[in-house]
Formats: structure tokens, C-alpha cells, sequence
């Protein structure tokens, strides 16, 4: 497997086919096509792109020839492409490319608020010298440079979307902070102190050991398999080609401590349809993402109605949280032991609704929200957080 099938498949699995873009290919006006990236990774306001780089492993080691290659190659071409990157973004918007899924999205730079720039490479032998890991271009800016096995393990420990973005922007803060130990302690290093999240404190060879003492808790938090499996078992006509994109963008967006608490509430939900006994609709709400799920049991002598529930209490979450956007979730048991799970997202700017506000002062239909800190590190060896 060559490096950008090693890429494409890492990103696609673990950030889901829907948000990576392996073919980024796209036709400028009246010529011929080109390639946007190697690969890109676009959640909503959020773009990774990456150039990748990979010298054969036939070629006999030479340290002389190996830098001379990673000048060329990486310093060299993958800078120039990066930066050929944003021209095309800022060029030309939107770029319409297509996924891993097979499906045409447009690609916007004016959603843009983060983007990383990431060069992988692979220089083919086993005892590869110390390399750069940052390349600050005048006109494009800080780019990673990062060897392939380094990168596999970063999404690999981080796993989320959301953590990759901000160990990038966190490694861009040793960049400008600590650059001497940034540039010279190995990666496992410098993700071992984005896990301690104490910036002010030096990087060392030590912090490398916190990635051995992160509890291991995936099972509690991840919700890939249901994530993966979302458009063949939606059967909502209202979700068509890419609009249920936005329901999955918001999920995908949660890091693992809120993925911990939106997969608390869905396994609960599940539960309480399968008993099919009345309980109180589940809630969660992301501050970061500015986004509320509602968790919506329902018994199955309500099935017929069910998705007119849903939506309601769907705008009833959003207004009573004074969010611009919510999604609601309902669970239905089926006759065959399974469950019927719809899904409603409503987007609009919150504004105060008399009616709302009179019908939830007379009949509150929610358990009570508390704030609370969501830990996403925890220690295996006490009850110390990350």
C-alpha cells in the first residue's frame, strides 16, 4: 500500500468518507483539469489539506541523497503545491469536488475559519536523520511536515477530527513558543504535552509517557459504526444527496469527552424504547460547537406520530436553550426486536416565540440541563484528568 492509500483510508475511516476528499481533482475555467490536493479533510468551517510525498524503498540509503530528496520534494515541490492549494481555494469558490463517497460537494473557502496545512512524507529507510517539522512560507504560511508513520499514529491516539484540529493549532503554538524543542523532540513528544494541555510548560522526552497513561475508554464514546452506516439505513425523504451531511457534520464535530455524553443519552434512549416504558426526552449541548441533541424515547403506541414529536420537541429544545441549531433523535422498538432511530435538525437564528414560551411554562417536557466539565483525558493510574 503506497503512502496516499495509506492516507486516503486512515482519513476516511476515522473522519468518515462523507468529509474526505482523496480525487480532489476540479476543472478550472475553460482548461484543463487539476489536482486541488493530495488529499483534504473539509468539516463545515474546519480544512485540512495535505500534499504527500513517498521516496521508494528500492533506493540504497544515502544520507547525502535522502536530504537532497526532502529539499526537493518536500521543502521543495509539496511547499509550491500547498500554496497552489489556496490560490485555487481563494481563486475559485466554490471548487466542487468530489468524496470518498462518491458524492459532489462544493467546497468553500468563505466557510473556511481554520485550515490546516499538512505535508506527509516517507523517505523509505530505516533510520531516517532528523528532519524539520515546520516549513513557515511567506505567502503561504506555517505548513507541518510530518513523516508518515508519525501522522498514522497522531490520528491513531487522537482519533476525532476535532482533537486532530486542535493538536495542529496546538502544534503551531510550540512552533511559536518552544521552536527548539519542537523542532527536535519526537512527535510522540509533542502529543504527549497537546495531551497534559499545559502550553506554558516546556515540552520534554517525558511527556511522551502520557500517551501510555490515557485511559482507553473508546467503547464509551465512539460512535463511528453508527456514523458509517448512515446513509444506507436513512429512509428520510427530506434526506437527500448531501443534505444529511449536515446532520453527521455536527456529530463528527464533538471530541470524544461530548461524544462520552451524546453516546450516554443515546444508549439510554435505546434502552428506554426497548422497554417501552415513558421516559423524559435525554439532552445534551456542545457550548463548543454551539449545537443541542434531544434524546426522544418513544413508545410504540405513538409510531404512527412519531416524527411529528420529533420535530416539535426538537424546536421546543432549541428555543429553550436559546440555540441557532439543534438536532433531535427519536427510538421506536419495532415488532422484530429492532428500532426505528429518525433524525430532525433544525437551523435558524434563536428569536424570542410567545407561543413557545407559553407552552413550555405550562408544560415543560424536559429533564432539567446542569453545566458540567467534560474531561476528555483520564488518567488509567488515579483520578487525575488530562
Amino acid at each position: 500500500m503506497n503512502l496516499e492509500e495509506r492516507v486516503s483510508r486512515t482519513n476516511e475511516f476515522y473522519f468518515l468518507k462523507e468529509f474526505t476528499f482523496s480525487t480532489a481533482k476540479f476543472r478550472l475555467p475553460a482548461q484543463s483539469e487539476v489536482e486541488l490536493a493530495d488529499d483534504v479533510i473539509w468539516l463545515d468551517d474546519l480544512a485540512v489539506i495535505f500534499q504527500l510525498k513517498e521516496r521508494s524503498d528500492d533506493v540504497e540509503f544515502s544520507e547525502i541523497a535522502s536530504t537532497r530528496w526532502f529539499k526537493n520534494k518536500v521543502i521543495g515541490k509539496a511547499v509550491r503545491q500547498v500554496k497552489d492549494t489556496l490560490t485555487y481555494l481563494n481563486q475559485y469558490d466554490p471548487i466542487s469536488v468530489t468524496n470518498n463517497y462518491g458524492q459532489i460537494v462544493p467546497l468553500s473557502v468563505r466557510e473556511i475559519e481554520t485550515i490546516h496545512k499538512v505535508i506527509v512524507y516517507s523517505e523509505g529507510n530505516p533510520d531516517p536523520v532528523l528532519r524539520p517539522k515546520f516549513h513557515l512560507s511567506r505567502t503561504g504560511g506555517l505548513m507541518h511536515l510530518i513523516r508518515a508513520e508519525d501522522y498514522i499514529g497522531i490520528v491513531r491516539t487522537l482519533l476525532t477530527i476535532s482533537e486532530i484540529s486542535e493538536y495542529f493549532s496546538w502544534r503551531s503554538d510550540l512552533h511559536a513558543t518552544w521552536l527548539s524543542e519542537a523542532e527536535t523532540l519526537p512527535e510522540q513528544s509533542l502529543v504527549g504535552h497537546y495531551l497534559r494541555g499545559e502550553i506554558e510548560l516546556k515540552p520534554t522526552l517525558a511527556d511522551a509517557k502520557n500517551l501510555g497513561l490515557v485511559e482507553e475508554d473508546i467503547e464509551e464514546w465512539d460512535m463511528t459504526g453508527i456514523l458509517h452506516k448512515f446513509l444506507e439505513r436513512t429512509t428520510d425523504n427530506d434526506i437527500e444527496g448531501i443534505q444529511y451531511h449536515r446532520i453527521i457534520r455536527e456529530v463528527a464535530k464533538l471530541n470524544r469527552g461530548e461524544l462520552r455524553s451524546f453516546k450516554e443519552r443515546f444508549v439510554l434512549s435505546m434502552k428506554a424504547a426497548k422497554t417501552n416504558e415513558f421516559r423524559m426526552p435525554y439532552r445534551f449541548i456542545s457550548p463548543r460547537t454551539g449545537c443541542g441533541f434531544v434524546f426522544i424515547p418513544i413508545e410504540s403506541q405513538f409510531r404512527e406520530t412519531r416524527r411529528t414529536g420529533l420535530a416539535n420537541l426538537t424546536m421546543a429544545c432549541k428555543y429553550d436553550q436559546r440555540l441557532n441549531k439543534c438536532i433531535g433523535i427519536s427510538f421506536v422498538r419495532d415488532g422484530d426486536g429492532r428500532f426505528t432511530v429518525d433524525w430532525c435538525f433544525q437551523v435558524a437564528k434563536w428569536e424570542f416565540n410567545a407561543e413557545l414560551e407559553s407552552a413550555l411554562k405550562k408544560s415543560y417536557p424536559f429533564r432539567p440541563v446542569k453545566e458540567q466539565i467534560v474531561y476528555r483525558y483520564p488518567f488509567k493510574t488515579d483520578t487525575e484528568k488530562l
